[in-house]
C-alpha cells in the first residue's frame, strides 16, 4: 500500500538488499489501510484474475469527541484527522495528541483559543504524549537512533527535547505519576515467553525497571489519582482483562472487569476523582464504581455507551469533571458512498501497460 493506492512490483526480488527493484505499478486506488491495518492494504486476489479490496482512504481519520457519562455528544475538538493517544493537561486547558498515519508528530491544542500548534519536530515519529504533573513538560516516545526512546521537552516550546531513556525494543508511554517521579511504559520483549511488561522510569535516577511482570502479557498501566493503586490489562486468564493491584507495594490484586464479556478488556483509565475505573471491551465503554478507603473496594461494571474507535493505545479515553466528561478518539460514521468493497476484473493487465 503506497498512500491510498495498492501497487504491485513485477521486477525481480533482490536478495542482496531483501527488497524489490523497480517502481511499483498502481492497480487500485482509494484503498483502506494505513493506521487501521498497520500499513497493510485489505485485499484479496483469485486465480481468475479478479481482485477485491476494501474502499475508504479516510478510514483512519477520527474525531475528538466530548461525551457525557451516558454517551451523549457534548462537543468536538478540531477537525477529523489521524489522531492517536490524546492526553489532557491537568489544568484542562490544553490537549496533546499525536497526528499522522504512517508517521506522526505531537501537536498541542489550545482548547480556549480552539487552535493547535506543532510540538515535536523529530526525524522519527513522536508518539504517546504524557503531561508532567505541573504541565510544564511533555514526555513522548520516539526512535531516532534506538528502537525505543523517551524524550522530555518543555511545553513552552522554548527548550530542546532531552533524551532520558533508550531501549533496544519498542515502548509505549502510559502514565506519569502525580509526584513526577515515575513514567510508566509498556516494554516489548524481544524473545521468551513474555510479550509485554509494565516498566517504570525513575525521573530522578533515570533508571528503569519492571513494575508488573510475569509469564503473561501485562500492559497499559495507569495509576489511580491518589497514587495507591495501579490498573492494567493482562491476558493471564486467556483473554485480556483489567486488573488492579496495590502501589508501590503489590499488596492485593483483583481482576475487576468481571462483566462476562466475550471480547478482551483494555485501556483502563481512572476517573479524575478516583471513584470510577473506565475501560473498553469491544465497541463498548464500561465503568466500575470504586469506593475510596483503606483497602480496594469495587462494584459491578456497567456499560455506559457504544464507541467505534481505533484499537490499542490510540483509543484511550480521557476522563475529567468527576467522570462527567469523557473525551473519545472515535471513528466517524462510515459514508456508504466512500466505503464497501470494490471488484476489479483483469487487474493484472496493469502490468502489461507500463
Amino acid at each position: 500500500l503506497v498512500g491510498s493506492e495498492m501497487c504491485i512490483r513485477d521486477s525481480p526480488f533482490d536478495v542482496s538488499t531483501l527488497g524489490f527493484t523497480g517502481d511499483p505499478t498502481p492497480v487500485a486506488s482509494d484503498v483502506s489501510g494505513g493506521a487501521i491495518s498497520w500499513g497493510g492494504a485489505q485485499f484479496g486476489a483469485s486465480e481468475a484474475d479478479v481482485l477485491v479490496h476494501l474502499r475508504g482512504t479516510q478510514s483512519s481519520n477520527t474525531v475528538l469527541t466530548w461525551r457525557d457519562h451516558d454517551g451523549n455528544v457534548l462537543d468536538t475538538i478540531g477537525e477529523p484527522d489521524n489522531y492517536w493517544s490524546p492526553a489532557l493537561s491537568h489544568d484542562g486547558s490544553r490537549l496533546a495528541v499525536e497526528i499522522g498515519m504512517d508517521a506522526s508528530d505531537i501537536w498541542i491544542y489550545d482548547l480556549q483559543r480552539d487552535s493547535r500548534t506543532r510540538f515535536s519536530f523529530e526525524t522519527a515519529s513522536a508518539r504517546h504524549p504524557l503531561w508532567s504533573p505541573d504541565d510544564s513538560r511533555l514526555a513522548y516516545s520516539s526512535a531516532r537512533e534506538a528502537q525505543g526512546e523517551i524524550w522530555v521537552r518543555p511545553t513552552s516550546g522554548l527548550g530542546d527535547a532531552e533524551l532520558v531513556f533508550t531501549a533496544d525494543t519498542s515502548i509505549i508511554l502510559t502514565d506519569w505519576s502525580s509526584d513526577g517521579r515515575l513514567i510508566l511504559f509498556d516494554y516489548q520483549h524481544l524473545a521468551g515467553e513474555d510479550d509485554l511488561d509494565v516498566w517504570a522510569l525513575d525521573m530522578e535516577t533515570l533508571e528503569a525497571k519492571a513494575l508488573v511482570s510475569g509469564k503473561f502479557s501485562q500492559n497499559q498501566a495507569r495509576l489511580s489519582p491518589d497514587g495507591r493503586w495501579i490498573a492494567y490489562s493482562s491476558n493471564e486468564s486467556g483473554k485480556n482483562e483489567i486488573y488492579v493491584q496495590g502501589f508501590p507495594e503489590a499488596d492485593g490484586r483483583w481482576m475487576v472487569s468481571n462483566d462476562g464479556g466475550a471480547r478482551g478488556a483494555y485501556t483502563p483509565v481512572w476517573g479524575d476523582d478516583g471513584r470510577e475505573l473506565f475501560y473498553r471491551r469491544g465497541n463498548s465503554v464500561l465503568a466500575i464504581p470504586v469506593t475510596p478507603g483503606v483497602g480496594f473496594a469495587f462494584g459491578t461494571p456497567r456499560t455506559l455507551f457504544g464507541l467505534m474507535s481505533k484499537s490499542g493505545a490510540g483509543s484511550a479515553l480521557v476522563v475529567t469533571d468527576n467522570g462527567q466528561r469523557i473525551l473519545c478518539n472515535e471513528l466517524p460514521p462510515a459514508d456508504p458512498s466512500k466505503s464497501g468493497a470494490r471488484l476489479i476484473q483483469h487487474w493484472s493487465t496493469a502490468l502489461s501497460v507500463r
